[in-house]
């Protein structure tokens, strides 16, 4: 009986892999530990698929571009001019 059960399983045909697309990578959900303001060792967990990851990133530098194209803060930080 093994024997022939060895033999209808060899003879099955192997399944087809799925290869996963962009779109599905984009749809994966990442988690990160953000750190509390005031806190030494606090932390929250946010958890956001990669696309939206991607989009707050995106977001948070083009926030600080804007601030210094108009001069709001220069490339060290500073919110004085001539300050560094």
């Amino acid at each position: 009986m093994t024997l022939l059960y060895a033999m209808l399983l060899s003879a099955a045909p192997a399944p087809a892999t799925v290869q996963p697309t962009a779109a599905d990578a984009d749809q994966r959900i990442k988690c990160r530990k953000i750190p509390v303001t005031g806190s030494l060792a606090g932390y929250t967990k946010e958890c956001h698929t990669v696309a939206e990851w991607r989009k707050l990133d995106n977001a948070g530098s083009d926030t600080a571009r804007e601030m210094q194209d108009k001069g709001l803060i220069n490339s060290c930080g500073a919110t004085e001019p001539g300050r560094c």
